[in-house]
């Protein structure tokens, strides 16, 4: 299953939907764990938190509108490390790195 490398986008600007098919596509051959694709195919929530407390409004963000999932996913990181959830933190690391592979 060719399809799109995780390298050749842009996920400082790209949309839920080419996110969703791309993870599909890595976990469907077997190149990224179920808890990546979970987190990486999950629909956005309408406010997110930030590791510096600020609410971001994400209700904007529909299917087709590029979202700067990288910042998004390194927030959630940080923001779960600060939390102490190392199991949700591990998770985004390994999203981060699958973002950079």
């Amino acid at each position: 299953m060719g399809g799109i490398a995780p390298s050749e986008l842009d996920y400082s600007a790209v949309s839920p939907r080419l996110l969703r098919e791309v993870a599909l596509q890595k976990y469907v051959a077997g190149q990224i764990p179920q808890d990546v694709y979970i987190a990486l195919a999950q629909e956005l929530p309408m406010e997110a938190v930030d590791s510096a407390g600020t609410v971001l409004d994400l209700s904007g963000v529909t299917d087709d509108t590029e979202f700067d999932f990288q910042s998004y996913f390194r927030e959630q990181r940080d923001l779960a490390s600060a939390l102490g959830d190392g199991e949700n933190a591990s998770t985004f690391t390994s999203v981060l790195a699958f973002m950079r592979s």
